[in-house]
């Protein structure tokens, strides 16, 4: 696959995770489809609870869960901008390096924040809005886990280009 089909895909999943948000907290309804239907629903709650919420909690639900949307929004910006660094041949610029440490650390922050916001979703529903059945839930899956450990493998990554660009430097100095 070519970098800039990668970038099409990486804008199409942008695009997708904004309606996703988008349906999920504001029209929690089936959308039929043709052969199936698709539902939308919050992480941590069924589509019928999400359909049950009150505007506050549909909209602190959605507060809560936005700063999550705009890590996982950076990150993917950063990674765009390692992939255009690719594209322009610059593999062990300073700037390459920066967006690919970047985009380890946001996404990162990403996973770590969808972990914490059903705790905090739950605890804002209960403490603030005064909804005393609010579950305070909290988990993490498999998938967020291995997710962990591609963050780190993205961060050290960064450190091989490093390692790269210092060697490039050492090498142009003997010529």
């Amino acid at each position: 696959m070519s970098i800039k089909t990668f970038r099409f895909f990486l804008l199409v999943f942008v695009l997708l995770q904004s309606v996703y948000f988008g349906f999920a907290w504001f029209y929690p309804h089936p959308v039929p489809m043709p052969g199936f239907h698709m539902t939308f629903s919050p992480d941590g709650l069924t589509m019928e609870a999400a359909f049950s919420l009150s505007p506050a909690q549909r909209w602190s639900g959605a507060a809560v869960s936005l700063p999550t949307l705009a890590l996982l929004m950076y990150a993917s910006w950063r990674l765009d901008g390692l992939l255009r660094a690719f594209q322009a041949r610059d593999l062990f610029s300073a700037a390459a390096i920066a967006h690919v440490r970047a985009f380890a650390g946001g996404a990162f922050g990403a996973l770590l924040m969808a972990i914490a916001e059903q705790p905090l979703r739950g605890l804002l529903w209960r403490h603030v809005l005064g909804i005393h059945g609010a579950a305070v839930q909290m988990g993490v899956s498999s998938e967020a886990l291995v997710m962990m450990v591609a963050c780190g493998l993205f961060y050290l990554f960064g450190s091989v280009l490093q390692e790269g660009r210092r060697l490039a430097e050492e090498n142009e100095g003997f010529i």
